[in-house]
């Protein structure tokens, strides 16, 4: 993971990809820009890296990977498994709502899937802006509210059969099937990868 030191990129990337998530409608310029330039760093990171490992609130990024599709996942010490917990699209706002706004501990590592370049913004400097600027406070917020309705449809997933879950999965993140390992997909489905392989063998046999 390497920091680019090139400011015009940096802009361009805002200007173009970043703004438009967050739903801004009209060019950013002036004193607000000069804040995103100063609060955020573009960073170059290469597929499997780990961006960000569980740890304090102050510690904590906001990322957004351009050309990569990324996931959370945590340890899960009574199963002795890696659990996965959230997939994120290319040019997703990546964040943790709970330590963001609770001020809890981050629970998940990210790891990105495709060579990407990527913003970030601490959660420090990502304060200051909310507390500056409605307009990043009310996005930051909807983005927080799409995380949580996130979870649940996840929730109803995991309690579908098996191979009606792996089926809906795969329709739903194909994406995510090309450039994540088979280890990875099966993590977020709560199936050991052996399974996985031999109902996706099964699914492809019947279509």
């Amino acid at each position: 993971m390497n920091i680019i030191y090139n400011e015009t990129r940096k802009q361009e990337l805002i200007l173009k990809h970043l703004l438009p998530v967050l739903g801004y409608t009209i060019d950013v310029k002036g004193e607000e820009m000069q804040d995103l330039l100063c609060n955020c760093k573009l960073i170059e990171a290469s597929a499997y890296e780990i961006l960000e490992v569980p740890g304090n609130r102050s510690e904590g990024v906001l990322w957004f990977p351009i050309h990569a599709m990324s996931h959370f996942y945590y340890y899960n010490q009574e199963h002795n498994i890696h659990t996965g917990i959230r997939i994120w699209n290319r040019k997703d706002v990546i964040l943790d709502p709970d330590s963001l706004f609770e001020d809890n501990k981050r629970k998940y590592t990210l790891q990105i899937l495709e060579n990407s370049e990527v913003l970030s913004i601490s959660y420090t400097n990502l304060d200051y802006l909310m507390q500056k600027y409605k307009d990043m406070e009310r996005a930051i917020i909807n983005i927080s509210v799409n995380c949580t309705l996130y979870a649940q449809n996840k929730l109803y997933l995991l309690y579908r059969p098996e191979l009606e879950r792996i089926d809906q999965f795969r329709r739903e993140n194909y994406l995510f099937t090309i450039c994540a390992s088979l280890e990875i997909q099966a993590m977020h489905l709560n199936i050991k990868s052996k399974a996985y392989l031999d109902y996706a063998n099964k699914l492809n046999d019947v279509n």
